[in-house]
């Protein structure tokens, strides 16, 4: 059975490259524009790993991981990849506090870096 990735991104045509190379890698990918969207997804389809990005509208990635952190309690963990612009040491030390498995800077990764991630996670 594939496994299932949360992909929480607000840029269309990051999503569409994200998306079709995890798909081609053998990955269920479930699409969130906002945060809302990321928690009702959450808790309906319980995926195996998050690619969350940090910077979107309204809500922001900081926000969805203090949800997540009620969500998750007490449940097997579902690992958090950071993918994002953001690159300063004060939001890494800010998501240092949720357990997040990988901080990754989007214009420092290949695609295929993210695919080998996401696999080694998952295993």
């Amino acid at each position: 059975m594939a496994k299932r990735i949360l992909l929480v991104e607000d840029d269309r045509y990051l999503v569409k490259i994200y998306s079709n190379k995890l798909t081609q890698s053998g990955f269920t990918v479930d699409i969130a524009i906002s945060i809302d969207e990321a928690v009702r997804k959450f808790s309906n389809q319980k995926p195996n790993l998050i690619l969350l990005d940090l910077i979107l509208p309204g809500r922001d990635g900081f926000d969805f991981l203090s949800d997540l952190k009620k969500l998750d309690r007490g449940k097997k963990k579902v690992p958090v990849v950071i993918l994002s612009n953001l690159g300063q040491d004060i939001d890494k030390k800010r998501v240092a506090a949720f357990d997040v498995k990988e901080y990754l800077i989007k214009s420092n990764v290949s695609l295929n870096d993210i695919v080998n991630k996401v696999k080694e996670l998952t295993k």
